[in-house]
């Protein structure tokens, strides 16, 4: 995720002060990084939590060391649901057709989030359906998604639940998205929600 990205979405999910910060998909740590150093909070002032598999990644992160970063070292989506004051994610973009644990996750991710998911859904997908229910009252979330379940069958689902209560704020497109995701294969887009049910136009920005 590019940093000034990053600190875009960072300064919208610190908003209303959360006292607990969820990365699901931890990667490098950009969002930590820029939480300390563009929000201009104090890490003394929040808990973030953060999800990550990938061993290598694991071995150099100097941040793991900090005493405001609780890194699992585990499978979010294996994880049972727990709750959030502020969501921040860049999620892996893989069919579920190609992920390896998909027999024991599906049937897992149905029973607590009370669906079905349709076998064409994306990882990225599943990954928001579970952050949406881990929200709290009042929250916020900022989630870096590929556009196209906006125009898919399987993202029916998804989009009743971005509707849902009116809480999704505001939808981020990028005209020049190869200039800033250099190495993107689908549309990107950034999903803002607040966990506060307004009944409001839905933001739309292009970004160039």
């Amino acid at each position: 995720t590019p940093e000034r990205i990053a600190s875009l979405m960072a300064e919208w999910v610190t908003g209303k002060n959360p006292q607990t910060i969820l990365d699901p998909a931890f990667g490098l740590g950009v969002f930590y990084d820029v939480l300390e150093q563009s929000v201009g909070r104090s890490s003394s002032d929040m808990k973030f939590i953060a999800y990550e598999i990938d061993s290598q990644i694991l071995d150099c992160l100097a941040a793991q060391n900090s005493p405001h970063l609780e890194l699992r070292v585990r499978d979010y989506l294996e994880e049972t649901l727990d709750r959030y004051d502020a969501i921040i994610c860049n999620p892996p973009y893989i069919r579920f057709q190609n992920f390896l644990n998909r027999h024991s996750i599906v049937p897992l991710i149905e029973k607590q989030l009370g669906i079905n998911i349709n076998g064409y859904t994306n990882v990225a997908s599943v990954f928001l359906l579970k952050s949406l229910r881990e929200l709290n009252k009042g929250g916020r979330l900022a989630y870096i998604m590929p556009f196209e379940f906006f125009n898919t069958g399987y993202g029916k689902d998804i989009k009743k639940e971005l509707l849902r209560e009116g809480c999704l704020k505001q939808i981020i497109f990028f005209e020049n998205e190869k200039d800033i995701f250099a190495d993107a294969t689908t549309t990107v887009c950034i999903l803002f929600r607040a966990n506060v049910s307004i009944n409001a136009p839905i933001k739309i920005s292009k970004v160039n």
